[in-house]
């Protein structure tokens, strides 16, 4: 009994790294990394291939006949058919198993992102463009006396504030 739920952690484990090494591969691309939907079909299409042969050559390895693959004859579709085919069939028992694992570890990052895309702006927002002549009224008046504590004042208009690790960082016009 432990060596099969030794199996199945191996194998949960091989298909999370090849899923997590694809989708960063596909945040890579421009295009993938703004649209974090295609990024995470991307990445469980492009890792279910790669995962159907490990394990295929895992369950090889250790003895598993499935399919009826094994070197010495055998009465699954393998023995009836081609290589191809029995593998085909195989890519059709796996394909639950990894979109459903693929979901379960990308549904949690795309629900971040969209968390961190709200609270940030994009380069290229019309937000993020806004003119130094066009500062925000009730950003440069002083919030509990902040303001006017700074040696030396600030007697231009303040843009923006940015927090840093271990300071604030003050833009002003």
């Amino acid at each position: 009994m432990a060596q099969l739920y030794l199996y199945w952690i191996v194998r949960l484990c091989i298909e999370g790294i090849m899923f997590a090494g694809m989708l960063e591969l596909c945040i890579l691309n421009h295009w993938l990394a703004r649209n974090r939907w295609a990024a995470v079909v991307a990445a469980a299409f492009a890792s279910f291939v790669p995962f159907a042969l490990a394990i295929t050559a895992l369950d090889i390895v250790i003895g598993i006949p499935e399919l009826g693959m094994n070197t010495f004859g055998g009465t699954g579709p393998a023995a009836h058919g081609s290589r191809l085919s029995a593998f085909l069939l195989e890519l059709g028992y796996l394909v639950d198993n990894h979109l459903v694992l693929c979901a379960l570890m990308g549904l949690p990052l795309l629900w971040s992102w969209d968390l961190n895309r709200r609270t940030q702006l994009e380069p290229d927002s019309p937000q993020s463009l806004r003119s130094s002549a066009e500062p925000l009224d009730n950003i440069s008046k002083p919030i509990n006396g902040y303001l006017a504590r700074l040696t030396p004042p600030i007697t231009v208009p303040l843009i923006r504030a940015e927090a840093q690790e271990h300071y604030v960082k003050l833009v002003t016009a």
